[in-house]
């Protein structure tokens, strides 16, 4: 690889500005690009595919016998996998990925090792895909480094496509320039500070070593020695040792997080996932200590935040684990992610019923190497690392980590940061009036998670005077439309309210006790372990929730539209055959469950999207029932007006997020 400073950089786009002006031809602007980009990052192969949307195809222009079509319709490959994800990746063991396959992901049939992908982005709209590779011959290990790189270029190379091929895209005009100073400014600080981070790593391990040996030494003539008195200097040397090896093993994971740090990059996530994601990996371990863990996140929430999500969750992660670590056996921790949208802030607090930390020790304890008592390090463990680095991200992210705590009670730890959004829009949008009766049917032992269930109800615009708690059956009002029951008040009796309860939501108690196959279709279950968000506004739903079916022998396609489906609220399954699919969506009608919306794609195994469709709609006519909306996902222009007759809707690939959410308004 060549130098890359920002001068260098610029040069190098100025030959080649020059060149593809003086180019005639296509296949001449290819293999300048080609060349230039195996420059930039080293490798032995490039190829810049253009995206025909007309013919779902990838194409370049090479005047060789290689291959130069790709079809996108045949849903196979790594490069599929992208093209549907819209995400750059890099693969440094190609061939040994699971969903490699030759034809597509190797079309030049070398040897091939490594490549890394870069999707063309105008917008949300695929231009084109870059890819950069290597054989076993010209090994090349690609890194964060080298996609960076290739970003900074993105928006030019772009451009050239659009030329080569006549388009009109929206990218500003030239914003390479900025984007190559940005990237060189990064990495000349990236580089000043590596040569830091290796003196001092140095200079530890030159420590760390003399430690080991002398631990080595303390502990062979420990198992010598019969002197009591002896013994005694030799444990307490041999525990000094010991302290400085796990500090200097602390000091070293402090610079490889530091070195981290710099890789950290902004993404936008889905807002209430990300927080639930990361709360319920502790639902196991709290339901096992017996702690009752509530946790709340807003259902204002904006649906996407930009942020640095690595970050972010790292520390999540560290002050979670210590709530847990911290408290005792049947106590409590909360976690709540709450949103001011006046301020636009995100207010993250977790809060639990440890140990506490004296006032006094509290403003030591965001320095690194501190805790709050000498004793803490020996019954739990750790060097006090945790917080510094967790009050250090915060600042990174532009807020501050603060700490209320009192001994023997329990400790808070909060944090405000700004919200990066382009355009809000809550996650769940509160109720309008609803006249939803709600009865919380609860015992004593059940409050702080009662407590935790009403706050998601009213932050839903249920108002608190259409609640009621009860702790009989028999207090539960005649004329409730919702009823909330814990699991350890069920019995006969509740059993016989629920029946005849239009809606009902049970609250897990016991992790994963209750199926849900099992249960009346009028009853709900949400584990008080998780976030009850989702599973409350489907309970407090007047309205019908949209049943969804995807039909696609594709993953890649189903995961995603999954994960569109699913954040509006969808009640979604998917099959992988069409045969499957008319059955299934015939068996509904009689079991008077029928899908409202079909995601279907045409090329299926056993029986195409279009028969399927044909089929069903020959069923509906017959039977006399409402059509179901059917959307085709086979993004294949030249078929959309023979499918016109029976398909409602026709999204092209890759997916856009406004195309699939289209269906649900009709």
């Amino acid at each position: 690889m060549q130098n890359l400073d920002t001068k260098n950089l610029q040069q190098q786009l100025d030959d080649v500005r020059k060149k593809i002006d003086l180019a005639t031809t296509n296949i001449e602007i290819n293999t300048i690009i080609e060349n230039f980009v195996c420059s930039l990052v080293g490798s032995e192969f490039c190829s810049l595919w253009f995206y025909d949307q007309q013919k779902l195809l990838l194409v370049r222009n090479r005047e060789d016998n290689s291959k130069n079509e790709l079809s996108m319709d045949i849903k196979e490959g790594i490069i599929h996998k992208c093209f549907m994800s819209k995400k750059a990746a890099i693969y440094n063991y190609l061939a040994s990925e699971r969903d490699y396959v030759a034809a597509v992901d190797n079309p030049d049939s070398i040897k091939i090792k490594s490549k890394i992908i870069l999707p063309l982005l105008d917008g949300e709209n695929l231009v084109g895909i870059l890819t950069a590779y290597s054989s076993v011959k010209k090994s090349k290990k690609f890194t964060q480094k080298d996609q960076n790189l290739l970003e900074a270029f993105a928006p030019y190379l772009m451009r050239v496509v659009a030329k080569m091929y006549s388009l009109d895209i929206m990218q500003e005009q030239d914003p390479v320039a900025q984007k190559i100073k940005d990237y060189s400014e990064v990495e000349k600080k990236v580089e000043s500070e590596d040569e830091k981070f290796h003196t001092m790593a140095n200079f530890i391990h030159d420590i760390r070593t003399p430690a080991n040996t002398l631990q080595g030494f303390l502990e062979l003539l420990e198992s010598q020695i019969e002197d009591k008195r002896l013994k005694e200097y030799l444990v307490n040397a041999k525990e000094s040792a010991m302290f400085i090896n796990e500090l200097t093993t602390s000091m070293l994971e402090n610079i490889k997080l530091d070195q981290e740090t710099k890789m950290f990059k902004t993404l936008t996530i889905d807002t209430m996932k990300f927080f639930a994601d990361i709360a319920e990996m502790f639902a196991s371990n709290m339901y096992t200590k017996n702690i009752c863990f509530n946790i709340f996140i807003d259902p204002r929430l904006p649906k996407k935040i930009t942020t640095d999500d690595v970050m972010l969750k790292r520390v999540l992660m560290n002050l979670l684990s210590n709530a847990y670590k911290f408290t005792p056996y049947g106590k409590k921790i909360d976690f709540s992610v709450t949103y001011n949208q006046k301020e636009q802030n995100i207010s993250v607090e977790i809060k639990d019923t440890g140990i506490g930390i004296a006032k006094e020790k509290q403003k030591e304890i965001f320095k690194a190497f501190k805790q709050a008592e000498d004793m803490t390090s020996l019954q739990y463990g750790g060097t006090g690392l945790g917080l510094a680095i967790c009050s250090k991200y915060i600042s990174d992210l532009g807020g501050e980590l603060k700490i209320k705590s009192k001994l023997e009670k329990g400790t808070t730890f909060y944090f405000d940061i700004p919200a990066k959004i382009e355009k809000y829009e809550a996650t769940i949008e509160p109720f309008e009036n609803s006249s939803a009766k709600v009865a919380v049917l609860m015992r004593a032992k059940n409050n702080n998670c009662m407590i935790n269930v009403v706050r998601n109800m009213v932050s839903m615009g249920i108002k608190k005077e259409n609640i009621t708690l009860v702790m009989s059956v028999d207090e539960v009002p005649k004329n409730v439309t919702n009823l909330v029951v814990f699991q350890s008040v069920i019995d006969n009796k509740v059993e016989e309210i629920m029946k005849r309860t239009s809606k009902v939501l049970i609250v897990e108690e016991e992790l994963f006790s209750i199926q849900n196959e099992e249960l009346p279709k009028n009853v709900q279950v949400a584990s008080q372990y998780t976030n009850m968000a989702h599973d409350i506004y489907q309970f407090l739903n007047i309205e019908k929730i949209p049943r969804v079916l995807i039909v696609d022998d594709d993953r890649t396609s189903v995961v995603l539209l999954e994960r569109i489906l699913e954040s509006e609220y969808c009640q979604v399954e998917s099959v992988d055959n069409g045969k499957v699919a008319l059955e299934m969506l015939i068996d509904s009608h009689k079991k008077e469950e029928p899908y409202n919306i079909i995601y279907i794609d045409n090329h299926m195994p056993l029986m195409s999207g279009k028969e399927v469709l044909k089929n069903l709609r020959e069923f509906e006519k017959d039977n006399n029932l409402y059509p179901i909306y059917a959307v085709s996902t086979s993004g294949n222009p030249i078929e959309i007006d023979k499918e016109r007759r029976d398909f409602n809707l026709h999204i092209g690939k890759p997916f856009r997020v406004d195309e699939i959410r289209k269906a649900l308004l009709y």
